[in-house]
C-alpha cells in the first residue's frame, strides 16, 4: 500500500506502509528472538485456521509491522465532569465510538489535554 492508495489518516497510512510479508519478517527478526518465535507460532494458527477449522486462507495476519515501542495505538476516552457517559466520535464506515485512536503518543496527549481542560 502506498500513500497514495491510503484513504484513512496520514499515521496509519504511516504505520501501515511498515508492513512486510510474514516469512520476510521472521527473516530479519535477527537478534529478536521473541518476535521470530511469536511469527511462527502465528504462522501455525493461520495454517489450523485453514485446515482445521475450514476458516478463509486470505491475507489475515500474513504482513508484520514493527511499531517501534510498546504501543500501537493509544486511545483518548473522555466524559464530562461528574459523568460515566463517554463522548462519542462518529467515523463514515465503523460508526461512533467511546473512544478516539492515535498513532502518535503525542497526539493522544494533546487530545486528552484538551478534553481535561474542557
Amino acid at each position: 500500500m502506498d500513500a497514495t492508495s491510503c484513504r484513512v489518516p496520514r499515521d496509519s497510512c504511516s504505520f501501515m506502509s511498515k508492513r512486510q510479508a510474514d516469512r520476510k519478517g521472521r527473516r530479519e527478526s535477527g537478534d529478536a528472538s521473541e518476535v521470530k518465535t511469536q511469527l511462527e507460532a502465528v504462522a501455525q494458527m493461520r495454517d489450523f485456521a485453514t485446515r482445521r477449522l475450514g476458516l478463509p486462507d486470505n491475507g489475515s495476519y500474513r504482513s508484520f509491522a514493527d511499531s517501534d515501542g510498546p504501543y500501537v495505538v493509544w486511545n483518548v476516552v473522555a466524559a464530562p465532569e461528574f459523568s460515566v457517559d463517554p463522548k462519542e466520535w462518529c467515523y463514515p464506515i465503523v460508526g461512533c465510538v467511546a473512544y478516539r485512536g492515535y498513532f502518535v503518543e503525542r497526539r493522544a496527549r494533546g487530545r486528552s489535554t484538551k478534553y481535561f481542560r474542557d
